[in-house]
């Protein structure tokens, strides 16, 4: 059975990969990143843990031994598909400096195995952060394809109802599979949404309205703030500290872009479309606020003010500060390299009264550090200097004001997954690290379309080579809309 097992799974994945290699080849990649998209938004939504995860087609098992995640299959696949489509982009140097974060994991992973440590921890913590290179098929993705056709669409329409279904279960409402099942003087809040939902669908909500903002057409520019709605107003059931802090960071990097005049002659909203958006967000707030009072299930964002304040927090808070101390003590020991992958450490909790062993640090830069040393933190440091250095490049410079929004709004996503790092072990989480790498390779698509127009302004041969699909639709019109030559190319 076993035997029949593996086999059965390694068809699925052979299969998964030369579908991925035909897709991109017909100059179809978007179709694979809107899949595996839609993945992570359905399982966080249903699943508040990937904990919880523990069977079925998600995270199915080969006789009852061997269990890994369908992330594994389709990441992977995805993956290798992209590199024998052989239609992957040249790198840029933020590629290049993930993947060689990535390639040093992998061996710290190596030498976790070699000083003896659980091979199942090794391998669930090394292969997570692997999931990063979904980067690279994401960033083989044109740029346009990422604000245009149904792919997107589907992808925040899916985003908006199961935003919907969540805070309708935080409110109290029966719903299917997303209603909570708590045990009795349980809080609702962190089993209806959890953070690693809220960071991924607040971070939809964020993509699709910066894309509303620039669009032409009056009809799709508003049925995008519509969409973008109910995964903005989960905000206001965010149980989780760093998820809140995330979110807040990511706001702030909008409000910096707004400060910019290039930028705010090139939203496209009207002054009727933000007292109707305002409206509308302040009555879906409104209405929420309602329904959870009457439950019985707490007031206006009692959630995430109870992440602030609820009786605990503060003892938590010391934990995570007892846990970083020792955890920095002990990187010492290794500073270069770090311990491997893997490695547990003992830890004394005295404001939860426990001793606890563990892997994590809730905290990327130590875990890091940790785990791999300067080398790693430093590799992760420069990739993440030069992604914001290649976002901010691409949302100044693009000449087609949907690329530039595409830019802002990866950069803030990312701004906040990067903030919610501080706080949490952001790299053992699949999901998370999923939606990174797909969010990464949609700004460095955008990114590589500016250098390619910077390139051809200056008469040098582009660096990247175009499908001929694209070049040929490039060809009838530069901007990919009807009219857009003359708004934006025109003096």
């Amino acid at each position: 059975m076993s035997a029949l097992a593996i086999g059965a799974w390694a068809a699925v994945w052979l299969g998964l990969a030369i579908a991925t290699a035909v897709a991109f080849r017909r100059e179809r990649g978007i179709v694979v990143i809107a899949a595996v998209a839609a993945l992570v938004i359905v399982e966080v939504a249903v699943f508040t843990s990937q904990n919880d995860v523990d069977g079925g087609l998600l995270n199915p098992s080969i006789g009852g031994g061997v269990s890994f995640s369908i992330f594994d299959v389709v990441a992977t696949a995805a993956i290798v598909g992209v590199v024998l489509s052989g239609r992957v982009v040249r790198p840029n140097l933020p590629m290049v400096l993930w993947v060689a974060l990535c390639v040093w994991v992998a061996i710290m992973a190596l030498v976790g195995l070699a000083r003896g440590f659980d091979p199942e921890l090794v391998g669930f913590s090394a292969r997570s952060i692997g999931y990063v290179l979904l980067l690279v098929p994401a960033a083989s993705v044109p740029y346009r394809d990422y604000v245009q056709g149904w792919s997107p669409l589907v992808i925040v329409a899916l985003a908006a109802l199961l935003s919907a279904g969540l805070l309708a279960a935080s409110a109290g409402a029966p719903v299917p599979l997303l209603e909570p099942d708590l045990p009795p003087g349980t809080s609702p809040w962190g089993s209806a949404i959890g953070g690693d939902a809220a960071t991924v669908l607040i971070g939809v909500g964020f993509l699709c309205l910066i894309r509303a903002a620039v669009e032409e057409r009056q009809g799709l520019r508003r049925g995008l703030v519509v969409l973008s709605v109910p995964s903005l107003v989960t905000a206001l059931a965010v149980p989780q500290r760093a998820a809140i802090i995330g979110t807040a960071c990511a706001l702030v990097v909008i409000a910096l872009a707004w400060l910019a005049p290039s930028w705010r002659a090139r939203v496209r909203f009207t002054r009727t479309e933000w007292t109707v958006g305002g409206v509308a967000v302040a009555a879906a707030a409104v209405a929420f606020a309602a329904v959870v009072a009457v439950t019985g299930r707490g007031s206006f964002a009692s959630a995430p003010i109870d992440a602030f304040t609820a009786p605990g927090k503060s003892a938590t808070l010391t934990s995570r500060w007892d846990q970083w101390n020792e955890a920095v003590r002990i990187a010492v020991e290794r500073p270069i390299v770090g311990q491997g992958f893997g490695f547990e450490y003992t830890v004394a909790l005295p404001s939860l009264g426990e001793v606890r062993t563990t892997t994590l640090t809730h905290s990327v830069p130590i875990d890091l550090f940790l785990r791999g040393g300067a080398i790693a933190v430093l590799l992760a440091l420069a990739a993440i200097v030069v992604t914001y250095l290649a976002g901010y490049s691409a949302w100044r410079g693009a000449q087609d004001a949907r690329a530039s929004a595409l830019a802002l709004a990866c950069v803030a996503v990312f701004t906040s997954l990067v903030a919610k790092g501080l706080l949490e072990s952001v790299i053992e989480k699949y999901r998370l690290v999923t939606f990174l790498g797909i969010v990464l390779g949609a700004l460095l698509s955008a990114a590589l379309a500016v250098q390619r127009e910077s390139a051809d302004s200056h008469g040098r041969v582009p660096r990247l080579r175009l499908p001929a699909r694209v070049r040929s639709r490039e060809a009838d019109d530069p901007l990919g809309t009807p009219g857009a030559a003359s708004r934006d190319g025109g003096g």
